[in-house]
């Protein structure tokens, strides 16, 4: 916020400015105890300062600049008010990259749609919307169950509800891994897989904390029935 300086009544201000004949610079409050006024008393400096040029009359040189009224800083500039860096970047997404990898019902241990942890699903399953995520799998200690994250490369919304030994073993070396759930039902295994090995991604972006309205593509990651793995 610019700080508002009072104005102070001073005999010696006021014969300053009957010198000068300058109503401009009487004008601005912030003067009344800045080093501009001192040069009024200084007929030979005076110039364009004195008489109420845009320095004068309240421009940011005359109200102490950055240094003594806060300037570009203290009216809201990026670091004190709101700029990028303070309040004016609260909705840009916050990301971690992570290992993407992929499961299904052949490589499920034991092979099948069961799940370690149930929160929103009773087993691995979901759309990929906020309303129904789709099952992940990881360390515990490093997302804990019932986490939603978002992944903008495949568009869709995830939850955690299930357990990785690879992701623990990452995670021991702070490495972030998650391993999401490709809906398969025992047919078309081979198919299942390579669709695993299609969308898995070594280090994406992850969204954490993500807001309800990213977009979503709705489409399953891997049709059932027809074998289609959906590529991003």
């Amino acid at each position: 916020m610019r700080e508002t300086f009072r104005r102070i009544a001073s005999p010696w201000l006021a014969l300053a400015f009957v010198a000068t004949g300058s109503v401009a610079h009487l004008g601005c409050s912030s003067n009344s105890s800045g080093a501009t006024s001192a040069d009024a008393s200084t007929p030979g400096t005076g110039g364009t300062t004195s008489t109420g040029g845009t320095t004068s009359t309240g421009g940011t040189t005359s109200t102490g600049g950055a240094t003594s009224t806060g300037g570009t800083t203290s009216t809201g500039g990026a670091t004190s008010t709101g700029g990028t860096t303070s309040t004016g970047d609260s909705g840009t997404p916050k990301t971690i990259d992570h290992l993407v990898t992929f499961y299904g019902w052949p490589d499920n241990d034991p092979p099948g749609a069961g799940i370690a942890y149930p929160k929103l699903h009773q087993q691995a399953g979901g759309t990929g919307t906020y309303a129904d995520p789709i099952t992940f799998a990881t360390d515990p200690k490093e997302w804990a169950p019932g986490t939603i994250l978002y992944l903008p490369y495949l568009e869709r919304y995830v939850i955690m509800e299930d357990s990785c030994a690879e992701c623990i073993t990452d995670w021991a070396a702070q490495k972030h891994h998650i391993d999401i759930w490709l809906d398969s039902d025992g047919r078309l295994d081979s198919q299942v897989i390579d669709c695993e090995d299609t969308l898995t991604r070594s280090s994406t972006p992850v969204e954490i904390d993500p807001p309800s309205n990213r977009p979503v593509n709705a489409a399953p990651l891997f049709d059932s029935d027809t074998g289609m793995c959906n590529t991003p």
